[in-house]
């Protein structure tokens, strides 16, 4: 230290007495920081007064922070300011523009002495160290308080989706929350759903869908509900998914359970079937039945496949039966895909029909049987 104390002790006291032309320019420096416009004079310039003092209070000893330091005020005034919205790079802007003064405020009001250059380096060299310790714990503090928020909207946009979806909300509360997210509450969506998978996690469904709610507003909204992505939008994308989505016709909001149980039909349909892109359950023809209702597939399975599986050569047989009806039942086009005599085809259907005491001339008995045959398709590994 090159300046006695007496004369860097005046020097503090002297920035001290001045510090409110610094406090004046900070404040018009916010200006220039659109994020603190919804902070009032009377809130930021408490903030900057308090945080003058307590820098000047550490640098009057002409000492730098250590591990010793409380940076609890720092840190309580970034996650404030990370609640009302103030950005971490505006608050970091604030605190250099801040710095600018406090060294300006000093090179005006240090005495004239032998060592003037030498004291301004130091009380700027200090300046930085106590500034950059009280960046530090804003920074820390505001993305607490950006947190905080984001999961107070998280759950506060999950407890919308989930009522809406499931007819909990009256048409009121739906009004009232979903206006300030940018939709209109009049309007016709579709209910969505999907499974995030690796490479394709909430975020990035999110995007693909246009129903971020933090980021933007006006297509619709999306929760997290039982693992599943579920919610509402307004327009569909354009693009496939690279995984399934279940969807709906769009419906207004009032609606929402009955277009999102379709949704979660479509879905789960066209996971159990391995397909990817978009559906809605008229996509998916009768499968969406045969998922949900495996228990008439099951019974059928035993009635019309179980015994023809049995029997010697009976996989040839299904799978005779299966083509022939397929090849709207042919049996010269059977024959012909199958590289066999037609007659062969003829014996092989002939066993099938005496096995279960069933004619594949009955309307009835093939719509059971090639739901049978779907069936086993879906529970074969």
């Amino acid at each position: 230290m090159v300046a006695d104390r007496a004369v860097w002790a005046e020097l503090i006291g002297t920035v001290r007495a001045e510090i409110d032309e610094a406090i004046e320019n900070t404040l018009r420096g916010t200006r220039t920081l659109p994020t603190y416009e919804g902070v009032s004079d009377d809130a930021k310039r408490a903030l900057v007064a308090h945080s003058y003092t307590t820098v000047l209070t550490g640098m009057q000893d002409r000492r730098r922070p250590d591990g010793s330091e409380d940076g609890e005020f720092f840190q309580q005034a970034g996650e404030t300011r990370g609640r009302q919205g103030v950005t971490i790079r505006d608050m970091l802007a604030l605190w250099r523009i801040g710095l600018e003064n406090l060294h300006a405020l000093a090179r005006r009001v240090a005495a004239p002495c032998p060592d003037r250059d030498a004291l301004l380096l130091e009380f700027l060299e200090l300046a930085l160290a106590w500034d950059d310790f009280a960046m530090m714990h804003v920074a820390e503090g505001n993305r607490r308080g950006e947190l905080s928020v984001a999961r107070e909207i998280q759950h506060s946009q999950t407890n919308c989706v989930r009522r809406v979806l499931s007819g909990t909300a009256s048409a009121a509360e739906i009004r009232a929350a979903i206006r300030p997210l940018g939709l209109d509450p009049h309007g016709s969506y579709h209910a969505v759903r999907t499974r995030p998978m690796p490479g394709f996690e909430m975020e990035a469904i999110e995007r693909f869908l246009d129903a971020d709610g933090r980021q933007r507003a006006g297509n619709g909204l999306l929760a997290l509900i039982d693992g599943d992505a579920c919610g509402f939008i307004a327009t569909l994308p354009r693009t496939g998914p690279p995984c399934a989505v279940g969807v709906a016709p769009p419906a207004p909001l009032v609606a929402m359970p009955s277009a999102f149980r379709q949704a979660t039909r479509a879905l789960d349909t066209a996971l159990t079937l391995g397909f990817k892109g978009l559906f809605e359950i008229g996509d998916l023809g009768v499968h969406p039945a045969l998922v949900t209702d495996g228990e008439v597939g099951d019974v059928l399975l035993r009635r019309y496949l179980e015994p023809v599986l049995a029997l010697p050569g009976g996989a040839a047989i299904v799978k005779t039966v299966e083509r022939y009806l397929v090849n709207d039942r042919s049996v010269d086009i059977t024959a012909r895909e199958l590289a066999i005599h037609p007659n062969t085809v003829r014996q092989r259907l002939g066993r099938f029909e005496t096995t279960t005491q069933r004619s594949l001339r009955d309307t009835e008995a093939v719509v059971e049987l090639w739901w049978a045959l779907q069936r086993r398709h879906l529970t074969m590994p």
